[in-house]
């Protein structure tokens, strides 16, 4: 085939291309968008539970304070039984 006719091919299958290429991008944006929607609950539990965890640890923090206060050498004793 000469290069005229391959231009001439390539030209008449660019509109092919061009409608399967939108096609698999459009897939895909719908894929990553569902991918989102599904993700964000879980998001929002992983983020409740930070929130928990940190609310836990200040708790923690405090319970620790007042025995450091109220019964010194605690620690000594929890890690000897």
């Amino acid at each position: 085939m000469c290069n005229t006719a391959v231009m001439i091919m390539g030209l008449a299958m660019t509109p092919a291309i061009i409608a399967v290429a939108g096609g698999l991008l459009l897939g895909y944006r719908k894929q990553v968008l569902k991918m989102r929607m599904e993700a964000a609950p879980e998001r929002q539990q992983v983020q409740s539970l930070m929130e928990t965890a940190q609310r836990m640890e200040q708790r923690v923090g405090y319970l620790e304070r007042v025995l450091d206060n109220e019964a010194p050498g605690w620690r000594g004793r929890s890690e000897a039984i």
